[in-house]
Protein backbone atom coordinates (compact mmCIF):
# COMPACT_ATOMS: atom_id res chain seq x y z
CA UNK A 1 0.00 0.00 0.00
CA UNK A 2 1.07 3.41 -0.91
CA UNK A 3 3.05 5.79 1.75
CA UNK A 4 0.01 7.69 3.76
CA UNK A 5 0.50 11.32 3.98
CA UNK A 6 -0.40 13.08 6.85
CA UNK A 7 -0.13 16.13 5.62
CA UNK A 8 -1.18 18.37 8.84
CA UNK A 9 0.13 16.16 11.82
CA UNK A 10 1.88 18.34 13.84
CA UNK A 11 5.53 19.44 14.43
CA UNK A 12 8.65 16.45 16.03
CA UNK A 13 10.40 18.65 17.91
CA UNK A 14 12.51 18.32 21.21
CA UNK A 15 12.47 20.03 24.72
CA UNK A 16 11.23 19.78 28.27
CA UNK A 17 7.92 21.78 28.52
CA UNK A 18 6.06 21.98 31.88
CA UNK A 19 2.76 21.65 30.26
CA UNK A 20 2.26 18.84 28.42
CA UNK A 21 0.11 15.49 27.98
CA UNK A 22 1.89 12.20 27.82
CA UNK A 23 0.05 10.08 25.92
CA UNK A 24 0.13 6.15 24.76
CA UNK A 25 -2.17 3.35 22.94
CA UNK A 26 -2.21 0.10 23.31
CA UNK A 27 -3.15 -2.12 19.85
CA UNK A 28 -3.64 -5.21 17.79
CA UNK A 29 -0.84 -5.21 15.96
CA UNK A 30 2.22 -3.30 14.83
CA UNK A 31 0.65 -2.66 11.41
CA UNK A 32 -1.53 0.98 10.56
CA UNK A 33 -2.91 -1.07 8.06
CA UNK A 34 -4.23 -4.16 9.60
CA UNK A 35 -4.67 -3.24 13.37
CA UNK A 36 -6.67 -1.35 15.67
CA UNK A 37 -6.34 0.96 19.01
CA UNK A 38 -7.19 -0.98 21.71
CA UNK A 39 -6.56 1.26 24.44
CA UNK A 40 -5.85 4.88 25.03
CA UNK A 41 -4.23 6.31 28.33
CA UNK A 42 -3.14 10.43 28.38
CA UNK A 43 -2.12 12.08 31.81
CA UNK A 44 -1.68 15.92 31.23
CA UNK A 45 0.95 17.80 33.21
CA UNK A 46 0.31 21.50 34.34
CA UNK A 47 3.65 23.41 35.56
CA UNK A 48 5.33 19.55 36.02
CA UNK A 49 2.42 18.58 38.09
CA UNK A 50 -0.18 16.08 37.36
CA UNK A 51 -3.46 17.62 36.20
CA UNK A 52 -5.57 15.47 34.92
CA UNK A 53 -5.94 11.38 33.51
CA UNK A 54 -7.48 9.99 30.60
CA UNK A 55 -8.24 6.25 30.12
CA UNK A 56 -10.94 3.94 27.78
CA UNK A 57 -10.40 1.05 26.53
CA UNK A 58 -11.85 0.20 22.24
CA UNK A 59 -13.75 -1.64 20.70
CA UNK A 60 -11.97 -3.16 17.92
CA UNK A 61 -13.77 -4.74 14.96
CA UNK A 62 -13.17 -8.74 15.29
CA UNK A 63 -10.92 -10.47 13.29
CA UNK A 64 -11.57 -13.84 13.19
CA UNK A 65 -14.01 -14.27 15.61
CA UNK A 66 -11.99 -12.04 17.89
CA UNK A 67 -10.81 -8.36 18.83
CA UNK A 68 -7.68 -9.80 20.16
CA UNK A 69 -5.27 -12.48 19.36
CA UNK A 70 -3.53 -14.27 22.22
CA UNK A 71 -0.44 -12.72 21.83
CA UNK A 72 -1.92 -9.44 22.35
CA UNK A 73 -3.76 -10.66 25.27
CA UNK A 74 -1.20 -12.23 26.78
CA UNK A 75 1.37 -9.00 26.55
CA UNK A 76 -0.95 -6.28 27.68
CA UNK A 77 -3.76 -8.40 29.82
CA UNK A 78 -6.79 -7.06 27.82
CA UNK A 79 -9.09 -9.83 27.14
CA UNK A 80 -11.54 -10.22 24.69
CA UNK A 81 -14.04 -10.36 27.48
CA UNK A 82 -12.90 -6.82 28.78
CA UNK A 83 -13.86 -5.58 25.29
CA UNK A 84 -16.42 -7.15 24.43
CA UNK A 85 -18.59 -4.42 26.43
CA UNK A 86 -15.69 -1.20 25.74
CA UNK A 87 -16.84 2.00 23.52
CA UNK A 88 -16.68 1.73 20.19
CA UNK A 89 -13.99 4.08 18.51
CA UNK A 90 -15.70 7.10 17.28
CA UNK A 91 -16.84 7.93 21.11
CA UNK A 92 -13.02 6.93 22.80
CA UNK A 93 -11.17 8.89 20.28
CA UNK A 94 -14.18 12.40 21.06
CA UNK A 95 -13.59 11.65 24.34
CA UNK A 96 -9.84 11.56 23.65
CA UNK A 97 -9.66 14.90 21.44
CA UNK A 98 -11.75 16.93 24.24
CA UNK A 99 -9.22 15.40 27.15
CA UNK A 100 -6.33 16.33 24.90
CA UNK A 101 -7.12 19.80 23.45
CA UNK A 102 -4.43 21.78 22.01
CA UNK A 103 -1.62 20.36 24.25
CA UNK A 104 1.84 18.81 23.04
CA UNK A 105 1.93 15.46 23.25
CA UNK A 106 4.88 13.01 25.27
CA UNK A 107 5.39 9.73 24.86
CA UNK A 108 8.29 7.06 24.20
CA UNK A 109 8.05 6.07 20.35
CA UNK A 110 5.38 8.23 20.13
CA UNK A 111 5.60 8.93 16.06
CA UNK A 112 3.64 5.14 16.28
CA UNK A 113 0.86 6.91 18.78
CA UNK A 114 0.35 9.55 16.79
CA UNK A 115 0.08 7.99 13.45
CA UNK A 116 -2.63 5.63 14.49
CA UNK A 117 -4.33 8.59 16.25
CA UNK A 118 -3.99 10.68 13.46
CA UNK A 119 -5.41 8.22 10.95
CA UNK A 120 -8.60 7.97 13.66
CA UNK A 121 -9.32 11.65 13.82
CA UNK A 122 -9.44 11.73 10.07
CA UNK A 123 -11.83 8.96 9.72
CA UNK A 124 -14.09 9.63 12.92
CA UNK A 125 -13.80 13.40 13.59
CA UNK A 126 -13.41 14.59 10.16
CA UNK A 127 -10.39 16.20 10.98
CA UNK A 128 -6.50 15.53 11.09
CA UNK A 129 -4.59 15.70 14.53
CA UNK A 130 -2.42 18.54 14.74
CA UNK A 131 -0.82 18.54 18.38
CA UNK A 132 2.98 18.99 18.37
CA UNK A 133 4.85 16.16 19.88
CA UNK A 134 7.89 15.15 21.39
CA UNK A 135 8.94 11.95 21.59
CA UNK A 136 11.00 10.70 25.00
CA UNK A 137 12.83 8.01 22.61
CA UNK A 138 14.47 10.43 20.50
CA UNK A 139 15.76 12.20 24.04
CA UNK A 140 17.30 8.84 25.27
CA UNK A 141 19.32 7.90 22.04
CA UNK A 142 21.12 11.46 22.26
CA UNK A 143 21.72 10.85 26.32
CA UNK A 144 21.96 7.15 26.99
CA UNK A 145 23.88 6.61 24.00
CA UNK A 146 25.82 4.40 25.17
CA UNK A 147 23.38 1.63 26.10
CA UNK A 148 22.99 -0.81 23.10
CA UNK A 149 18.90 -0.27 23.38
CA UNK A 150 17.14 2.33 23.94
CA UNK A 151 13.35 0.45 24.46
CA UNK A 152 11.26 1.95 27.11
CA UNK A 153 12.39 -1.26 29.52
CA UNK A 154 16.57 -1.06 29.13
CA UNK A 155 16.00 2.84 29.77
CA UNK A 156 14.24 1.80 32.72
CA UNK A 157 16.38 -0.81 34.21
CA UNK A 158 19.14 1.99 33.40
CA UNK A 159 18.23 4.20 35.72
CA UNK A 160 16.97 1.40 38.29
CA UNK A 161 13.21 2.17 37.56
CA UNK A 162 10.31 -0.02 38.00
CA UNK A 163 7.12 0.29 36.69
CA UNK A 164 4.00 -1.72 37.56
CA UNK A 165 1.43 -2.12 34.88
CA UNK A 166 3.60 -1.76 31.60
CA UNK A 167 2.38 -2.57 28.07
CA UNK A 168 -1.04 -1.06 29.78
CA UNK A 169 -1.79 3.15 28.38
CA UNK A 170 -1.78 4.04 31.74
CA UNK A 171 1.62 1.91 33.17
CA UNK A 172 3.48 2.83 30.28
CA UNK A 173 2.76 6.64 30.27
CA UNK A 174 3.58 6.25 33.73
CA UNK A 175 7.09 4.81 32.49
CA UNK A 176 7.43 7.57 30.30
CA UNK A 177 7.21 10.24 32.42
CA UNK A 178 10.08 8.79 35.49
CA UNK A 179 12.36 8.13 32.70
CA UNK A 180 11.54 11.96 31.00
CA UNK A 181 12.57 13.84 34.13
CA UNK A 182 15.54 11.50 34.91
CA UNK A 183 16.22 12.85 30.90
CA UNK A 184 15.46 15.94 32.23
CA UNK A 185 18.01 15.55 35.21
CA UNK A 186 20.68 14.31 32.39
CA UNK A 187 20.68 17.33 30.13
CA UNK A 188 20.83 19.67 32.67
CA UNK A 189 23.90 18.09 34.31
CA UNK A 190 25.47 17.48 30.56
CA UNK A 191 24.54 20.98 28.82
CA UNK A 192 23.96 23.46 31.83
CA UNK A 193 20.98 24.69 30.52
CA UNK A 194 18.04 22.94 28.69
CA UNK A 195 17.88 25.28 25.81
CA UNK A 196 20.93 24.59 25.28
CA UNK A 197 20.73 20.89 24.91
CA UNK A 198 17.12 21.06 22.42
CA UNK A 199 19.43 23.24 20.11
CA UNK A 200 21.70 20.38 19.84
CA UNK A 201 18.55 18.86 17.95
CA UNK A 202 17.11 20.49 14.22
CA UNK A 203 13.40 20.60 15.00
CA UNK A 204 11.09 19.79 12.07
CA UNK A 205 9.70 22.64 9.57
CA UNK A 206 6.63 22.49 8.21
CA UNK A 207 5.88 24.35 5.24
CA UNK A 208 3.27 26.05 4.67
CA UNK A 209 0.68 25.18 1.47
CA UNK A 210 0.82 27.87 -1.49
CA UNK A 211 -2.42 29.87 -2.13
CA UNK A 212 -3.84 28.02 -4.98
CA UNK A 213 -6.24 29.48 -7.52
CA UNK A 214 -8.07 28.56 -10.85
CA UNK A 215 -4.96 30.32 -12.63
CA UNK A 216 -2.37 28.33 -10.99
CA UNK A 217 -3.94 25.01 -11.79
CA UNK A 218 -3.76 26.40 -15.46
CA UNK A 219 -0.17 27.36 -14.94
CA UNK A 220 0.78 24.70 -13.60
CA UNK A 221 -0.73 22.53 -16.54
CA UNK A 222 0.54 24.75 -18.92
CA UNK A 223 4.33 24.23 -17.55
CA UNK A 224 3.17 20.57 -17.90
CA UNK A 225 1.76 19.99 -20.89
CA UNK A 226 4.63 21.99 -22.65
CA UNK A 227 6.92 19.00 -21.58
CA UNK A 228 8.77 17.74 -24.59
CA UNK A 229 9.79 13.85 -22.72
CA UNK A 230 8.78 11.87 -19.49
CA UNK A 231 11.97 12.29 -17.72
CA UNK A 232 11.16 16.37 -17.94
CA UNK A 233 7.54 15.92 -17.25
CA UNK A 234 8.60 14.33 -13.93
CA UNK A 235 10.97 17.06 -13.37
CA UNK A 236 8.91 20.28 -13.40
CA UNK A 237 6.42 18.66 -11.18
CA UNK A 238 9.38 18.10 -8.82
CA UNK A 239 10.78 21.21 -9.47
CA UNK A 240 7.30 22.75 -7.96
CA UNK A 241 7.91 21.52 -4.86
CA UNK A 242 4.55 20.75 -4.15
CA UNK A 243 2.71 18.93 -1.28
CA UNK A 244 0.72 16.01 -1.22
CA UNK A 245 -2.12 18.11 -1.11
CA UNK A 246 -1.19 20.32 -3.57
CA UNK A 247 -0.53 17.87 -6.13
CA UNK A 248 -4.49 16.07 -5.47
CA UNK A 249 -5.91 18.51 -5.99
CA UNK A 250 -3.71 19.64 -9.12
CA UNK A 251 -4.56 16.24 -10.18
CA UNK A 252 -8.64 16.99 -9.79
CA UNK A 253 -8.44 19.90 -11.38
CA UNK A 254 -7.01 17.79 -14.52
CA UNK A 255 -9.17 14.96 -13.84
CA UNK A 256 -6.90 12.31 -12.63
CA UNK A 257 -8.54 10.13 -9.53
CA UNK A 258 -6.27 9.27 -6.98
CA UNK A 259 -6.37 7.29 -4.18
CA UNK A 260 -6.62 8.87 -1.01
CA UNK A 261 -3.61 6.80 0.58
CA UNK A 262 -1.25 7.69 -2.68
CA UNK A 263 2.43 9.11 -1.85
CA UNK A 264 3.65 12.45 -3.87
CA UNK A 265 5.67 10.03 -5.92
CA UNK A 266 2.51 8.11 -7.25
CA UNK A 267 0.28 11.33 -7.64
CA UNK A 268 3.15 12.85 -10.12
CA UNK A 269 2.83 9.76 -12.35
CA UNK A 270 -0.34 9.58 -12.48
CA UNK A 271 -0.19 13.29 -13.56
CA UNK A 272 2.59 12.82 -16.42
CA UNK A 273 0.50 9.52 -17.28
CA UNK A 274 -2.11 11.48 -18.14
CA UNK A 275 -0.54 14.28 -19.84
CA UNK A 276 0.89 11.22 -21.72
CA UNK A 277 -2.61 9.94 -22.46
CA UNK A 278 -3.85 13.71 -23.58
CA UNK A 279 -1.15 14.34 -25.67
CA UNK A 280 -1.66 11.01 -27.66
CA UNK A 281 -5.68 11.96 -28.16
CA UNK A 282 -5.22 15.34 -29.06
Amino acid sequence: MAEVIREFRGLSYVDFPSDYCLVDIETTGLGLYDSDIIEIGAVKYSGGKPAGQFQTLIQPPRRDGVFVDEFIVGLTGITNEMLSDAPRTSSAIKGFADFLGDSVIVGYNVSFDVNFLYDSFMKHLKRPLTNNFIDVLRISRRLCAELPSRDIDSVLEHFGLEVEGRHRAIGDCIATQLIYERLQEEALRNYGALEDFSKTFKACSVRKPKRITCETFAEWRTQLYGCKSVKNAFRSLEKLRLTAVELRKFAEYVGVSVHKYAGKNDIITALVYRMIDDKLSA
